[in-house]
């Protein structure tokens, strides 16, 4: 079984790593609220992934999808306490693997994606998930919501549990 996080690399823990957000952590206050940190984003868009609805859920998941195109934001300069707020955020539905993702100005650059971890799962609808419809109907109310927010004030204590989970490699 490949494991659910990739470990960082040496530079990634000196100078920040890259992450691509398709979903909730796109809009700056879930971001800040996730991550505690205030970092610029700009478009960026992942091939061969789609965003779907969740059941019962205002969140997506990531799975693959020969010829589609995930739009989304890449945060850049994110630490390894952010990134480890991030896992447990993302808690064991998701994988954090590396891909590359393609900037508005052309640049492809490697970043990490949270992906479904079953993405054969049921609770993985075929519709996809709308940003426009989230921010409007339901991030108010996700903001509200603890939403795994306490959990990932938690993350620095996880760097042991990090240290013990398998990988598949890079």
């Amino acid at each position: 079984m490949a494991a659910l996080r990739e470990p960082l690399r040496a530079a990634e823990e000196s100078s920040g790593c890259a992450v691509f957000a398709y979903g909730t952590l796109m809009f700056p206050a879930v971001w800040q609220k996730v991550t505690g940190e205030d970092l610029p984003s700009r478009p960026a868009q992942l091939p061969n992934c789609a965003a779907r609805r969740l059941r019962g859920q205002t969140y997506p998941v990531l799975v693959p999808q020969g010829g589609a195109c995930t739009a989304g934001v890449l945060y850049e300069g994110v630490s390894a306490a952010a990134l480890a707020r991030l896992d447990v955020f993302e808690g064991d539905f998701y994988v954090r693997r590396s891909r590359q993702v393609s900037c508005a100005d052309g640049a492809r650059r490697p970043a990490w994606v949270y992906l479904a971890a079953l993405p054969e799962s049921p609770e993985i609808l075929l519709e996809s998930w709308d940003a426009e419809s989230f921010a409007r109907d339901s991030l108010e109310e996700f903001l509200r919501a603890d939403s795994g927010f306490a959990g990932a004030a938690e993350a620095e204590n996880c760097a042991a549990t990090r240290t013990k989970t398998r990988y598949d490699g890079p």
